[in-house]
């Protein structure tokens, strides 16, 4: 975290998983961190969309970049997890890459949005090191191409203030997009500012029929799932 304050990031965070295959990156979904502001103390990502924003060139230097990074590291086969910046002066910074796929619900929501579903895949290679990750095409180049406009994103519902959930109020501009819910706390519970990932209260699975749609949305969303809390001084 010391390290990470002095980095010139520039717009939103990178977040996704990938594929590693006999030393090289076969497979590899970009999306989208949402965060609030750094300075303010939340520091976990309240939602993931994809695909990410980022440019071609910004993003074909990550993707090179986290190759090296996994060959060096010896990662050659298996799925990963990833989350990186660009810098105002367009340099690759990757803060973090873990050999597991990522939390939040990421591989549902790339397999959604792609068609390619690493869990399954990370099931089967368990069972059998030497098994071939299943692609619905070929990634002929670098950028995985999703199989039509719609979209699919990923939203952590929390709150920004401790106190007991009294119920989740839904806009009516979201809530027939939400096509999962994953709660984590029945009504009632004591639920704590979300400072970290061990804080949400649930998980929704939305989808869009566009990019338009899920960028527009989502930029409202912490507006749009109201958490309604009743404080308790008996805590």
């Amino acid at each position: 975290m010391i390290l990470e304050s002095f980095v010139d990031r520039k717009g939103k965070q990178v977040c996704g998983d990938g594929y590693m295959e006999a030393g090289k990156l076969r497979f590899i979904c970009f999306g989208d961190g949402h965060f609030y502001d750094q300075d303010d103390g939340y520091m976990a990502p309240y939602a993931e969309t994809f695909p990410s924003t980022r440019s071609y060139e910004e993003l074909k230097a990550l993707r090179q970049q986290i190759e090296r990074i996994l060959n060096t590291a010896g990662l050659h086969n298996g799925v990963f997890n990833f989350d990186a910046w660009l810098t105002a002066s367009g340099k690759v910074f990757v803060n973090e890459i873990g050999p597991r796929s990522g939390g939040n619900y990421i591989p549902l929501v790339i397999q959604l949005n792609t068609g390619v579903d690493l869990v399954a895949h990370s099931v089967e290679q368990c069972l059998d090191l030497n098994a071939k990750l299943e692609l619905p095409q070929e990634d002929l180049e670098w950028a995985w191409p999703f199989h039509s406009s719609v979209r699919y994103a990923s939203y952590m519902i929390h709150s920004r203030n401790s106190g007991r959930l009294q119920s989740i109020e839904l806009d009516e501009r979201i809530a027939a997009n939400i096509i999962r819910h994953h709660p984590y706390v029945p009504i009632g519970s004591w639920v704590e500012p979300f400072h970290h990932a061990g804080h949400a209260i649930g998980n929704y699975i939305l989808k869009f029929d566009s990019e338009a749609e899920m960028q527009d949305k989502m930029a409202d969303i912490n507006q749009l799932v109201n958490v309604r809390l009743v404080s308790d001084p008996m805590k």
